[in-house]
């Protein structure tokens, strides 16, 4: 089979609560994952992520869609009705994929271009469509078929990478078939703080659940590697593998410690007792962590970075204001728009910004405008969303953005707003922008609507906004610098491509010539910079930072408290 990456992804989030993770590396534990000891109470296991927890058992069980083999008269109709299911199929992993990139982080969101890469295969393609035509069969018969064959030439490939995409082929099928039966997806009610117990769980599955309700999750079966462990890490849920379970144990009570390797059903009083032991030692931690909320990210010697925080929607407004966020670094606006069937009003909007605004209560929001087209597919929008992205598409598409700029504008008489205008490569695209803007402020104004007085900047991710910074710093008041478009387009990186990570390197010496190109034309003018992307998680890169001047950095939550922990170490 053709254009399987092996790009594999592991989660950069650091963990604060009810997890060990800063207490000791993640390894595979030493224990037989087959035995237990003689109470038949106690299973071991293979750790994937540390923790401790008690709960009550969810079990999860995979059921399959049913696919009988039918017969078609018009095999051309069917060819036909399955190119539409795959072109369905594509937009819908292209959303998901923003979506795990804007709560989980990039690297995290890579996962789901495995099943694009599955779906894109030329081999894949060929066997359905034979079947379909050569048989003339239906469409779901034809991938069902295809899912056992390659199943099977998966299964007896000695490379392990290739094994573990199993899971991906069976999830990208069930999809395919899904959207051919026009069957809504599964929607699970898991118990507070349950722990789930699973033989398998694709990547899809776990997504959909409200990890929120999630303790642990015990995998009778599985890999360390399985993009389903990976994700599970990523959302600092405690895992372990390959635990040899009963099969009727839904409703008991568990202590999963995977800190150790370990499982134990109906637990006396004295294991309930450790257990506690241990969980209240990962709040102590927690809280430690936590001792550093309202304290600056300073340095030892005074220098200062703000941490902001991403987020996609109210829904991690939450966790940014848990976490201490200096304010909002990036607003995925994007996001209001791909959860819904058609576009968001300017009510809807401005609702959205409204509250985000006053949670923050004073702090500031930098809402970056619509970044879709190309690469982010609105079913509603239809061909306009293939077009070109971000500040392109906003400004062929006028109307829209102008919906978007009074929802904002309104929104910023509440609270202190900053407008982010992204994919900016030409000073004329910025000039137009504010030509949009002055006229909008008059009509609100003349219509005797309240507005305030937002900050205007532009995302620095292209090589060619990089190297006119300082034309580009005399029209805006600051500049967000996104490195992983930026490090996509100056590596000639195709993000969709089976070798991406072999290319990718954020570490590139040109990466870095060239924000230091751009912190110095921001200092040059007067404005601000700070960097937003994978490379502002990285605390290795802290001291780096600070040498050439950044004195902002925009992270998902969870990694504010680790970051501001290692500033104020730094001398």
């Amino acid at each position: 089979m053709r254009g399987v990456s092996r790009s594999e992804s592991t989660s950069d989030t650091p963990t604060a609560a009810l997890v060990f993770a800063f207490f000791m590396p993640l390894f595979i534990y030493p224990f037989p994952f087959s035995c237990y000891n003689a109470s038949m109470k106690k299973f071991f296991g293979k750790t994937v992520f540390p923790g401790v927890s008690y709960g009550e058992i969810a079990v999860i069980r995979n059921a399959e869609s049913i696919v009988r083999r039918l017969p078609v008269a018009d095999p051309e109709a069917e060819v036909k009705r399955f190119t539409s299911a795959m072109a369905m199929t594509k937009l819908h992993l292209e959303n998901i994929f923003h979506r795990v990139a804007g709560e989980l982080g990039e690297n995290n969101a890579q996962i789901f271009e495995a099943q694009r890469l599955i779906l894109d295969d030329k081999d894949f393609q060929d066997s359905i469509l034979s079947i379909i035509k050569e048989q003339a069969v239906n469409a779901e018969y034809a991938i069902a078929i295809t899912r056992a064959n390659f199943t099977k030439i998966f299964a007896d490939m000695d490379d392990l990478y290739i094994k573990e995409r199993i899971a991906d082929l069976k999830d990208l099928c069930k999809r395919l078939v899904r959207i051919l039966q026009n069957a809504a997806e599964e929607k699970r009610e898991l118990p507070q703080k349950c722990i789930i117990v699973t033989d398998d769980l694709t990547p899809s599955e776990l997504i959909r659940l409200n990890h929120e309700n999630v303790a642990a999750i015990i995998f009778r079966h599985g890999s360390i590697n399985s993009h389903a462990s990976i994700l599970a890490r990523a959302m600092n849920i405690p895992v372990i593998l390959n635990v040899p379970l009963p099969e009727d144990i839904a409703g008991e009570i568990a202590i999963v410690n995977s800190q150790d390797g370990y499982v134990i059903l109906s637990p006396n009083d004295e294991e309930i007792k450790h257990a506690q032991k241990l969980i209240n030692a990962s709040i102590k931690y927690a809280k430690k962590l936590n001792e550093l909320k309202g304290l600056p990210s300073v340095t030892k010697s005074g220098r200062k970075i703000k941490l902001l925080a991403n987020i996609g929607g109210l829904k991690d407004l939450e966790s940014a204001l848990q976490n201490d966020a200096e304010g909002i670094g990036l607003f995925r606006s994007e996001f209001l728009y791909m959860e819904k069937n058609d576009y968001p009003t300017e009510n809807e909007q401005f609702s959205v910004y409204k509250q985000v605004t006053y949670a923050m209560d004073g702090k500031e929001v930098i809402i970056r405008t619509l970044d879709i087209g190309s690469d982010k597919y609105l079913e509603y929008l239809g061909k306009a969303s293939e077009e070109i992205r971000g500040i392109r598409f906003s400004l062929n598409h006028e109307n829209i953005f102008r919906t978007q700029l009074r929802a904002i504008y309104r929104a910023s008489f509440y609270g202190k707003i900053g407008i982010l205008i992204p994919m900016v490569t030409s000073p004329v695209e910025v000039k137009k922008v504010k030509e949009i803007i002055a006229d909008i402020k008059n009509d609100l104004v003349s219509e005797g609507v309240s507005i305030g007085n937002p900050r205007l900047g532009i995302m620095i991710e292209t090589p060619a906004a990089v190297f006119i910074a300082d034309e580009l710093a005399k029209e805006v008041d600051f500049f967000s610098i996104g490195t992983n478009d930026l490090t996509q387009y100056a590596l000639a990186v195709d993000c969709h491509n089976a070798d991406r990570d072999i290319y990718y390197n954020p570490h590139h010496p040109a990466i870095f010539s060239m924000i230091k190109l751009t912190v110095r034309a921001a200092k040059k003018a007067g404005i601000k910079v700070s960097i937003c992307g994978e490379m502002a998680a990285n605390p290795d890169l802290l001291p780096d930072f600070l040498q050439i001047g950044v004195n902002e950095l925009s992270v998902l939550p969870s990694l504010i408290f680790p970051l501001r922990k290692r500033i104020r170490k730094l001398d």
